[in-house]
């Protein structure tokens, strides 16, 4: 099951995707090649969330707006922070 949520709080847009799947270890996308360097986007290659990582803070200029957080067996939560525009009234 997948399960997303979004909400505000006083610093941007907040979302959650959740999922019960297998999981994997969080370790292992840290090693993972960057995105520019991998060559090729195989399956197994595991540069999707280092990918969305790096798009984040390119488009806001700030790094740490995605969190992951997975258990092996379990499943794997991401959260992604998109902080408001300097004017403070959406998202930028």
């Amino acid at each position: 099951m997948i399960t997303i949520d979004i909400w505000e709080d006083s610093e941007g847009l907040l979302i959650r995707i959740k999922d019960n799947g297998c999981g994997f270890d969080v370790s292992s996308v840290a090693s993972a090649p960057a995105p520019e360097e991998a060559g090729s986007y195989m399956l197994g290659n595991r540069i999707a969330l280092p990918n969305i990582e790096k798009r984040l803070e390119l488009m806001y200029g700030m790094s740490n707006l995605l969190h992951t957080a997975s258990i092996p067996g379990e499943g794997t939560t991401v959260t992604i922070s998109l902080p408001y525009s300097q004017n403070g009234n959406s998202p930028a």
